[in-house]
């Protein structure tokens, strides 16, 4: 399948790629294998310019992360788009923190039954420091360490809120 591709920056290319499938995260995004970059890549889909070459037939390659294409997709958008990253241990079950959270806005990989890892991305430590407060649930910060910083200066405000409310 040979498209021509118009990227996040505006830049446009002309891909040529093995498409394996479709995931829909609020967008719908194609997952393939990109010939001319020799990886897998995902194009949102709505950045493909018709009209689209169907090319020749080829042999499906093993798709990526064991055919989990969500996960290819939220790596793509929710962790390498952004300026910041944080790399989670939480201390509840990958379905339970998937289930509170978009692929577009973090990877959660299951370590064992009752814990789960998460990378996510934000435009500040003090929007990841947020982000992790609210998955309502035990966790660890496995970096940045500035996250740990950005989360001590949430609590106190928090705790200065506490103090001066009355309500």
């Amino acid at each position: 399948m040979s498209f021509a591709y118009t990227a996040r920056n505006d830049a446009r290319t002309g891909r040529d790629v093995e498409p394996v499938g479709l995931v829909h995260t609020g967008s719908w995004y194609l997952v393939a294998f990109d010939r001319n970059r020799d990886d897998w890549r995902t194009f949102r889909v709505d950045r493909i310019a018709t009209p689209v070459s169907l090319g020749e037939h080829f042999r499906p390659r093993p798709p990526p992360e064991n055919g989990d294409l969500r996960a290819v997709v939220s790596r793509s958008i929710a962790v390498l788009t952004y300026p910041y990253r944080a790399e989670l241990i939480m201390h509840a079950p990958a379905e339970r923190v998937a289930a509170r959270v978009s692929p577009a806005a973090a990877t959660v990989e299951r370590l064992d039954a009752r814990r789960c890892r998460v990378s996510l991305g934000g435009h500040s430590l003090t929007s990841l420091a947020v982000w992790t407060a609210s998955f309502g649930v035990d966790f660890e910060v496995l970096g940045p360490p500035e996250l740990l910083v950005a989360l001590r200066e949430l609590r106190e405000r928090l705790d200065a809120a506490l103090s001066r409310s009355t309500a």
